[in-house]
């Protein structure tokens, strides 16, 4: 349930995020699951991927910003409010997300990464709802 997540800063000007894909691309690092933000100046992509550590060498190495973070991923049920369930559950319990972004994983099964400010409180709750974690080492 808890994944590395690489975090990616660059410029925001064409060919940044390009130059990014190549690296991974030429390093045989494949990316499951993206988020894109920007401000004027810089974008921020969220990513996991297949080797976060080998990632973050081969980019840190063609001199890009990068970290890795844990992160929370977890497969929602395909039902009809079951992501709200799961976000309801864990406001009742004080778990604020900070950020959020959708994974594709099967047909018919979605899942989300998440960023929280109680990971451990997290994870103890989403598998208490008996949900199963996405993209776990």
């Amino acid at each position: 349930m808890v994944v590395k997540q690489l975090t990616v800063f660059i410029e925001n000007r064409e060919g940044r995020m390009c130059d990014v894909l190549e690296i991974l691309k030429n390093n045989d690092i494949n990316i499951l699951a993206a988020s894109i933000a920007d401000s004027s100046d810089f974008g921020l992509i969220r990513m996991i991927v297949s080797e976060p550590q080998k990632a973050y060498e081969a980019l840190k190495n063609k001199g890009v910003m990068a970290k890795i973070t844990e992160i929370i991923s977890v497969i929602v049920p395909n039902e009809t409010g079951g992501l709200e369930n799961i976000l309801k559950v864990m406001s009742e319990n004080g778990i604020n997300i900070k950020y959020m972004y959708g994974i594709s994983s099967k047909q018919n099964e979605a899942a989300i990464a998440m960023k929280t400010e109680k990971q451990d409180e997290a994870v103890a709750l989403l598998k208490s709802l008996e949900l199963k974690g996405f993209c776990e080492e």
